[in-house]
């Protein structure tokens, strides 16, 4: 009877990584997704602005039909209930409104480290290498993060995981900070690159003070590792965020993200 038993759970372990492996190996053939683009603000009493996105038409892929197999579905439904009832603790929603259903992130963390490039632009007028240490405040904002993530600082930018830009000043007064996310139709994210502004925009073009500097990075390395923008004016992840650390709201929300599997959580066309 044990036997039999024992015959059984592994025959559906089996199942569920073939099953894996197939979705896996069909999310790697289709095509890539548009980049999710995120950009960060300056701290205003005024109301954020709406966030442009460009998102092109989710994959086949993504999309569930009446061939899905049962396993396939019911782990749908097993994440979409945990999303449900973490409720107003996290705000993920935010996130599938960009990426249509899509869970989003890096893979599982494991022993590897996100690697991180920093591509100066010493034709920026008044150029310095301080920035470098504003960034790395940012870095550390995020470390000993409720997902596990680990950051290590590189050299070489085309292999790196996350490439970090400079920019004299974006068009827009308001806009500090840009991330644009590249990930697969799976979910898996590839890469991220990151811009941040050396002058606020504008006709002023008023130099940012370091703590401005230090909140954007935070952020945008916060948008780097999958987090959405947050509605709460206490998150970090907030549009015109005026804190430079990371809510417990934050940590929630990336504890979920890596909690569940990246891939899409659409149960029905």
């Amino acid at each position: 009877m044990h036997s039999r038993l024992l015959f059984l759970l592994v025959a559906f372990l089996a199942t569920i990584i073939a099953l894996d492996a197939v979705r896996r190996h069909q999310g790697a053939l289709a095509p890539r997704p548009a980049p999710t683009v995120f950009d960060s603000k300056t701290a205003s009493p005024a109301p954020p602005p709406t966030l442009e996105t460009r998102l092109g038409p989710s994959p086949a892929i993504n999309q569930v039909t009446a061939g899905t197999p049962t396993l396939d579905l019911m782990a749908r439904l097993a994440v979409r209930r945990r999303l449900e009832r973490e409720g107003a603790l996290v705000y993920l929603d935010s996130l599938f409104a960009k990426t249509d259903s899509v869970v989003v992130r890096w893979p599982d963390p494991g022993d590897s480290p996100l690697t991180i490039a920093f591509v100066p632009d010493t034709t920026i007028p008044g150029w310095s290498d301080a920035v470098f240490d504003d960034l790395r405040a940012g870095i550390a904002a995020w470390g000993g993060n409720s997902a596990g993530l680990r950051f290590r600082e590189v050299a070489a930018s085309d292999s790196a995981d996350i490439k970090v830009r400079w920019t004299l000043a974006f068009p827009d007064s308001t806009r500090l900070g840009l991330t644009v996310l590249n990930w697969s139709p799976d979910g898996t994210v590839h890469g991220a690159d990151i811009t941040l502004a050396y002058l606020e925009g504008g006709a002023k073009r008023v130099p940012l003070s370091v703590s401005d500097r230090r909140r954007v990075a935070a952020h945008e390395l916060g948008h780097a590792i999958g987090l959405p923008h947050s509605a709460e004016r206490d998150d970090l992840m907030f549009p015109n965020a005026t804190t430079s650390a990371p809510s417990r709201r934050d940590q929630a929300t990336l504890q979920l993200l890596y909690a569940v599997p990246p891939g899409s959580i659409r149960v029905s066309q």
